[in-house]
């Protein structure tokens, strides 16, 4: 995915050959971690697209943890305001309850408590990352950047390594652990059950 940076005549490098307009196909950079972070708005399509890998990775003994908006919260109301793809407050809870059971397919999976984690937000997230064994020195940091009308045409996004990028790579790896600490645990003891209040 990452692009050798070329220079200008100011020796500043390009923003065009630092971003991608979406994110990458996380597939190769799945299969090789052994420790998964995730967060973003919804997560649902990153659920169904990598479920196989995230499947595996659970059956193996790794461990993986998502940050996603709590359905119940205010949060939903933020993703509609912004959104050009939600109609409805309804619809935006009906795809976070979607994730959460795909979430509590993988949690039925673990063979260990705490190996699959859930925590909730309620707030809209201005990042969608995906940190690869972010703790150890080949971590990698995917991270995009919600527009302000979120819509499928663009979210530019862009690659952190944590030996070719130390500033900024530990900079957004606090990002998510305060991100993290801050989120509400959520434990799939019964199947979520979409709102339909509009």
């Amino acid at each position: 995915m990452q692009k050798a940076v070329e220079q200008d005549i100011d020796g500043h490098p390009s923003a065009d050959d630092f971003f991608e307009p979406d994110f990458p196909n996380l597939r190769p950079y799945l299969e090789s971690a052994k420790h998964i972070c995730v967060t973003g708005t919804t997560l649902y399509l990153f659920t169904v697209m990598y479920a196989g890998t995230l499947q595996k990775k659970v059956l193996d003994g790794y461990e993986l943890c998502f940050v996603v908006v709590n359905p119940d919260g205010p949060g939903v109301e933020t993703i509609l305001a912004r959104s050009s793809i939600f109609p409805t407050i309804s619809v935006v809870r009906q795809e976070l309850c979607r994730t959460l059971d795909n979430l509590k397919a993988l949690t039925d999976l673990q063979t260990r408590q705490g190996q699959v984690q859930v925590r909730l937000v309620d707030y809209d997230p201005t990042l969608g990352m995906s940190l690869m064994d972010a703790k150890q020195p080949d971590g990698v940091i995917v991270a995009g950047i919600y527009p302000q009308r979120m819509s499928w045409e663009i979210e530019p996004t862009f690659e952190l390594n944590r030996s070719r990028d130390p500033y900024w790579y530990q900079f957004f790896l606090e990002q998510f652990d305060q991100m993290w600490a801050s989120a509400m645990p959520w434990s799939p003891v019964e199947a979520a059950e979409p709102v339909e209040t509009e």
